[in-house]
């Protein structure tokens, strides 16, 4: 559905490698490295947010999915917290409605949610603001919610549903009340992070 990379050297308008033209757009001040490298040889740059109010919200809309999977690559030292990536009813504001969305807790630990009238969660038993790059994917479909890091599963349920809204995918903060378990302390993802795709 959409991959972003983060090769353009400066700007607030963040392509989408691609076919689909899914492109976001990002709001406050951000720093697009030259050396990236979450892996060893890939040309793609990396992306460095303060965790205040910077994040990049795409510029299409998609409506109620079943099934999907959330990949990104991050690199942090925070112990605020933030949102890495989800999914909100809206671009220029603070989302009232998100569901399908990644976020790290003040210790460091990574919380995948969906609502379904209440919340759901998956939450790992290990913290990852120590520094070095990390990948983190969620998934969703028939048998439920996963989460895994660095290639392994590290929680699951047999959650299958989801809120349904017509929205935006955010990366690297959006809108989240204290009703989420593990709330951090900051909505926004104080650090770096290496592509994504939904």
């Amino acid at each position: 559905v959409m991959y972003l990379r983060y090769d353009e050297p400066a700007d607030v308008f963040v392509s989408d490698s691609s076919p689909n033209r899914n492109n976001v757009t990002l709001a406050g001040t951000a720093n697009f490295q030259v050396t990236p490298s979450a892996i060893a040889g890939d040309p793609s740059r990396a992306l460095t947010t303060t965790g205040t109010s910077t994040f990049m919200v795409g510029d299409t809309k998609f409506g109620s999915m079943s099934s999907y999977t959330l990949e990104t690559w991050f690199k942090t030292t925070s112990t605020v917290g933030g949102k890495l990536i989800g999914y909100g009813n809206r671009q220029t504001l603070a989302s009232t409605a998100y569901d399908k969305h990644v976020y790290m807790t003040n210790d460091g630990r990574l919380v995948f949610g969906v609502y379904t009238g209440t919340t759901q969660v998956l939450v790992s038993t290990k913290s990852y603001n120590d520094g070095a790059w990390h990948q983190v994917a969620a998934s969703q479909g028939s048998g439920g919610m996963a989460l895994y890091v660095d290639g392994q599963k590290v929680a699951s349920n047999t959650v299958t549903a989801n809120q349904s809204f017509v929205g935006y995918w955010h990366v690297g903060g959006d809108g989240m009340s204290n009703t989420w378990p593990l709330r951090p302390t900051s909505s926004y993802f104080a650090g770096s992070r290496n592509s994504f795709s939904p």
